[in-house]
């Protein structure tokens, strides 16, 4: 009998070293850790520089992770101990559009001063690891970035937010050349300048977690339309539609751009087109037509092609382009 009760004590007494933890608490803002032999629980209240407070649970069970509503790019706990952060977060605004992504801190960063006699950035963003004259920039371009070419291949990843981004190889070279964000913003792109496999690698790794947001003007404010049965591969109408209550400004200029292997593509003509200085108004709740002739410097289009007719706009008192597309394919 008295055999029987020492074993159920010892058996009590194990299932209580076990499964009821001890309690440690960390001078970080009052997090705590329930640690057994089985089990640890982080109850995370941490606050990290700036202010900034991280709250969730992490559990994990014979010292794998199994639960954890901490976002994935914040490092709070490991065994106790304050983990060495790791990444460098980086925001800019540039005029409407706010860019803002994680580097690591083995990388170096510095933006770029505008190129005077060749302006064709807003803003440039250089990365580089260990040698200056091996990096990437990140532009914001004055005009939506296009490439084309042969010899190019594609392929698309999905970054942290969800979003796609598109990665560009040239001559079957296995180490990528640009990144373009064509689905949230067709003015950035990333442009590798003599970055090895490994490096470029580690760049698109860090780019998955780059956030563009566009802060002011939205697209359904002004809508650029084929008008309906008068689509030939001669010339075309599209109508300019102003849902809004500003007032658009716009000139006679205009491009056509031609889908090649899932991207577009700037069509080259042999001489560049010459408009007149007129300045059309589009004001608030009104429609436009635009009548256009293919023919005028881009001949007669293709039948079984897919392209798009790109117009450029400005709000009122505004400097900041606003380009507008519309799709069609010639039967």
């Amino acid at each position: 009998m008295n055999k029987k009760i020492f074993i159920i004590i010892g058996i009590l007494v194990v299932l209580v070293i076990l499964l009821f933890p001890k309690v440690e608490a960390l001078n970080d803002g009052g997090t705590k850790i329930y640690k057994s032999l089985i089990y640890e629980v982080t109850k995370a209240h941490k606050i990290q520089t700036g202010g900034y407070l991280v709250e969730g649970t992490i559990v994990k069970v014979f010292g794998k992770q199994i639960y954890c509503d901490i976002p994935k790019n914040v490092d709070v706990i490991v065994d106790g101990t304050e983990k060495e952060e790791t990444n460098q977060e980086y925001e800019k605004e540039i005029e409407d559009v706010t860019i803002s992504l994680n580097i690591p801190k083995d990388w170096k960063y510095e933006e770029l001063d505008k190129n005077v006699e060749n302006d064709f950035y807003e803003y440039a963003l250089k990365f580089y690891k260990t040698q200056e004259d091996k990096y990437a920039v990140l532009y914001f371009y004055h005009q939506p970035f296009g490439v084309c070419g042969t010899g190019r291949t594609s392929q698309k990843i999905i970054l942290n937010n969800g979003n796609e981004a598109v990665i560009g190889y040239y001559d079957g070279s296995n180490v990528w050349q640009d990144i373009s964000f064509y689905e949230t913003n067709k003015y950035i792109a990333i442009l590798n300048y003599g970055l090895d496999k490994e490096d470029s690698e580690e760049i698109i790794n860090f780019i998955k977690t780059i956030n563009i947001s566009q802060n002011t003007i939205q697209k359904e404010d002004i809508s650029l339309l084929l008008k309906e049965g008068t689509l030939t591969s001669k010339n075309a109408t599209f109508i300019l539609k102003n849902n809004s209550n500003k007032t658009y400004t716009y000139g006679e200029d205009y491009e056509i751009e031609i889908k090649n292997n899932n991207e577009w593509c700037k069509i080259e003509l042999d001489a560049p087109l010459v408009w007149n200085e007129i300045l059309y108004m589009l004001k608030a709740n009104t429609t436009n037509e635009l009548n256009i002739n293919f023919t005028i410097g881009y001949g007669e289009l293709s039948s079984g092609k897919k392209y798009r007719f790109v117009k450029k706009v400005r709000e009122e008192y505004k400097t900041n382009d606003i380009f507008l597309y519309a799709e069609f394919e010639i039967k």
